[in-house]
């Protein structure tokens, strides 16, 4: 076999790898792998828990947060709207569908109990009022309206195995699925050999 059959070859074989590694694919996440990544970097402070569970195209978040002394305890359902993970970008934006339902609220105090006896027709907003204004206390997380911002770059940090990770993944969309958020990318042949 002459010389230039086997570089014909060899650039066939680097072109079909070259395909194949640049095809897009789909990485499941399991529920449970966000709320421990949940529970790690966003619960503290006067939000006591928060909890997603996923469905088809929605994601169920209950919330336990302290409020004026009080346990608040809330729930919403929310849609993905945009998601980008790659070595410039690496958030998620989320889209409330519908109001915050207030679950169950316990009071620290007869006071507080009064209160939120005579707020009862406002505790749906008041439940959205305060998970909002908790969330934008953290660092990386932004609501405006019905729309929250997770900006997951102030997570990363300086992991080298995260930022490997990122480097060699270009994570362009996702999706909601039942039990599993749906990542879907490619991956950044460069990013393989940098």
């Amino acid at each position: 076999m002459g010389i230039g059959r086997r570089i014909k070859n060899v650039v066939g074989v680097v072109q079909s790898v070259a395909m194949k590694v640049g095809e897009e694919r789909e990485l499941p996440v399991p529920e449970g792998v966000i709320n421990s990544a949940i529970e790690r970097w966003l619960v503290k402070g006067a939000l006591k828990s928060m909890i997603v569970r996923l469905h088809e195209g929605t994601m169920r978040l209950d919330a336990e947060l302290m409020l004026f002394g009080s346990c608040l305890k809330a729930a919403g359902n929310f849609t993905l709207e945009d998601l980008c993970v790659n070595q410039q970008r690496q958030f998620i934006t989320l889209h409330q569908a519908g109001r915050i339902e207030t679950l169950e609220i316990s009071h620290s105090s007869p006071k507080w109990r009064a209160l939120f006896f005579v707020l009862r027709p406002f505790h749906s907003v008041l439940a959205t009022w305060a998970l909002r204004r908790l969330l934008n206390k953290l660092e990386g997380v932004a609501v405006v309206g019905p729309v929250y911002h997770f900006d997951l770059s102030r997570y990363i940090g300086n992991d080298p195995k995260r930022i490997t990770t990122i480097s060699t993944v270009n994570v362009s969309s996702g999706r909601l699925e039942d039990g599993a958020l749906i990542l879907v990318g490619n991956i950044n042949l460069m990013g393989l050999f940098a």
